[in-house]
């Protein structure tokens, strides 16, 4: 009903509604991954030379060994193609949803399995050409 009040306005309901939503996933998730990401190697430096007492710089000494641009650059392209994905998925479910609040849950729980199922393949596939040493 929303989006057809939109039309009755004479505003485009994507241009309004879809291109927004599109931005906000592909500049967030990257976002999102690379504050993990600093989280993530501040939470391995406090473990590792607060809690086990190692050298700082054996630390990050290590971090230089190991984590290759590489493996940054895929995990940004990850997350980009990630945020594409559910908003993607969002927007197209949003887009097609029923009447009423019974129909806008079913939408929701529909886009989060949709966008869950379109991006198990993906992780394992995006990781291929990470270039970080396997522990097999």
């Amino acid at each position: 009903m929303q989006i057809d009040a939109l039309t009755v306005m004479a505003l485009n309901p994507m241009r309004y509604l879809v291109v927004p939503t599109l931005v906000a996933g592909v500049v967030t998730l990257p976002l999102l991954a690379w504050i993990f990401d600093v989280v993530g190697i501040y939470g391995g430096y406090l473990v590792t030379v607060k809690l086990f007492g190692m050298s700082s710089g054996t630390y990050f000494g290590q971090i230089r060994a190991f984590l290759d641009t590489g493996d940054i650059w895929v995990g940004f392209w990850k997350a980009l193609v990630f945020g594409l994905i559910i908003a993607w998925v969002a927007c197209y479910k949003g887009f097609h949803v029923g009447h009423g609040a019974e129909g806008v849950g079913r939408a929701t729980t529909e886009a989060v399995v949709l966008a869950s199922v379109l991006i198990s393949p993906r992780r394992s596939t995006c990781s291929a050409g990470s270039t970080s040493p396997s522990t097999s």
